[in-house]
């Protein structure tokens, strides 16, 4: 009898009467926060989904996410909305606590519910295309319409689902049409309409200076679901004068409700993209309460306990180095130091270095959990397989080629498979452009250390070992035998008859080994050891 006494008292015009308790759909006895700070990519979906698994083992039966981000990626977006609507708890609410742009208010409205701190502010939720190397990129109209389309239906579809306003939704997305607010005084009830409508309903162009809602005096909008309504008033001879489908879940407005309706304000300009306030989303009913503590979020499940998960350290070390530039910087590293090893034998400091850059390429997406171990495999046989092919079997190829290939496709793969939620062409295209960035950039530094330390890394790493040597003074011929100054890797010095001379060997040769000269390429001596 209550419910139906405060629908009724909703259609002439009264205010609903407050709850008398927590609605069974919200009702909840413990309660997880999980906030979301960061931008969402697909290490924060993984990471989400986790500590939601966790809240359910500890007993929670609501899962508040705690909005504070900027935005995120358009299809780990659309990835996490569908886990929100399909795989997390019924009554996971979103709380705006205080800000939740872009892919924040896209993911938001996913939830069941929406609640705001009374600084909160959200909306803002067009696609924009970042370059990792020339920023902010202008999207031509097509291109634009392509990125906005599955966001529109993503917006739509929670719109229906949740109870919102569809038009509404679709104004955080699209700057295209214009807004405006009616209401109904003698019914208290409000209606969003777009220019269409307004046209129809009062034959003339809307204004395009009316008040903003931020403006306008704050009144809640009446809560009853349409079907309701309708029911009601055709019972009380009170039938709608339209059912046309008004993209709003209501029947559309006609010249026939002209008289019962005055403009209260404009809520959006085609200009813009929808932003709102807190006041302004409770004012709309987007928000349903305003939750300014977790003490008030617990009061509004009607909960005994809660408790907040944090992101695990995890996500924020596996994001810095799944980085573009991060892993470009470490490909660079892994190049570099593979080819200083092969060309200037020394202490080891290059081998380490690179596998320790590799370490950190391959651990960022298992840190994460994003990643499978066959890139992993295919990078470390590719380096494996080309140092085999410089050291145990020169001028075959075949070894070198397979191992350029597959430590190509395993870099290349990290990209792949790290990110579910990515397009794996673009994923492809990614770990190209890092690849051949990342190799010309080893090579750039390569040709410049070599210039700094006469010629080859080995003038830096074999300073101190030929500080008291004899220098070269000039190249013997064919057939001449000495000894290997150092380790020849296959690259290193040797001295024949007292002369030191940069060698390369057919095969690996120990400090000490007695060689001779096979022939002579430039300033280089080609040698190979003696039986």
């Amino acid at each position: 009898m209550i419910a139906w006494l405060t629908l009724l008292g909703a259609l002439a015009g009264g205010e609903p009467a407050p709850p008398t308790a927590v609605p069974a759909s919200r009702a909840a006895h413990v309660v997880a926060i999980l906030p979301v700070r960061d931008e969402m990519d697909a290490i924060g979906m993984a990471g989400l989904s986790d500590r939601v698994a966790i809240a359910r083992d500890a007993g929670a039966d609501a899962v508040v996410l705690a909005f504070d981000t900027p935005g995120g990626e358009l299809l780990s977006t659309l990835e996490l909305c569908r886990r929100i609507k399909s795989e997390y708890p019924a009554n996971t609410v979103a709380w705006i606590r205080p800000r939740a742009f872009s892919a924040g208010t896209i993911a938001a409205l996913a939830c069941r519910e929406i609640v705001v701190t009374p600084d909160a502010v959200f909306g803002d939720a067009a696609p924009i295309s970042v370059s990792p190397v020339s920023g902010l990129q202008v999207l031509p109209p097509a291109e634009r319409a392509k990125l906005q389309a599955p966001l529109l239906s993503e917006v739509s579809d929670s719109a229906r689902r949740r109870g919102h306003d569809e038009r509404l939704c679709r104004a955080f997305v699209s700057a295209d049409d214009a807004l405006w607010l009616l209401e109904d005084a003698q019914r208290g009830e409000r209606y969003i309409v777009d220019a269409a409508e307004y046209r129809a309903v009062f034959g003339e162009d809307p204004p395009s200076s009316a008040t903003l809602l931020k403006d306008a005096p704050a009144a809640p909008l009446v809560q009853v679901m349409p079907w309701m309504k309708d029911a009601l008033r055709r019972a009380m001879g009170d039938a709608p004068t339209s059912t046309a489908a008004s993209g709003s879940g209501r029947p559309s407005l006609t010249p026939a409700d002209r008289e019962r309706l005055r403009l209260v304000s404009l809520i959006d300009t085609p200009e813009e993209l929808l932003t709102l306030r807190a006041d302004e989303a409770l004012a709309l009913g987007m928000a349903k309460a305003s939750v300014a503590d977790e003490a008030a979020l617990r009061a509004f499940f009607g909960a005994e306990r809660s408790f907040t998960l944090e992101a695990r350290w995890g996500e924020h070390v596996a994001r810095f180095l799944t980085s573009w530039w991060m892993r470009m910087l470490l490909v660079v590293v892994i190049v570099a130091c593979f080819a200083g090893e092969m060309l200037a034998p020394g202490l080891g400091a290059f081998s380490l270095t690179g596998l320790a850059a590799a370490a950190l390429l391959i651990g960022g997406p298992l840190l994460a959990g994003l990643a499978d171990w066959w890139p992993a495999v295919a990078l470390l046989a590719g380096l494996a397989l080309v140092a085999i092919e410089i050291l145990a079997v020169p001028g075959t190829f075949i070894a070198g080629t397979i191992g350029v290939v597959a430590f190509a496709a395993g870099t290349i793969g990290l990209f792949v498979v790290s990110d579910p939620s990515l397009d794996p062409t673009h994923g492809i295209m990614q770990g190209v452009v890092t690849l051949v960035a990342a190799i010309a950039t080893a090579v750039g530094v390569g040709w410049w250390m070599g210039r700094q330390g006469g010629g080859s890394f080995g003038g830096a790493v074999l300073q101190a070992q030929l500080a008291d040597a004899p220098p070269s003074a000039g190249l013997p011929n064919a057939g001449a035998e000495g000894v290997a100054y150092t380790d020849l890797r296959p690259i290193g010095r040797v001295d024949i008859d007292g002369r030191l001379a940069e060698a390369r060997a057919t095969a690996w040769v120990a400090r000490g080994t007695r060689v001779r000269v096979v022939r002579v390429e430039g300033n280089e001596l080609i040698v190979e050891a003696l039986a």
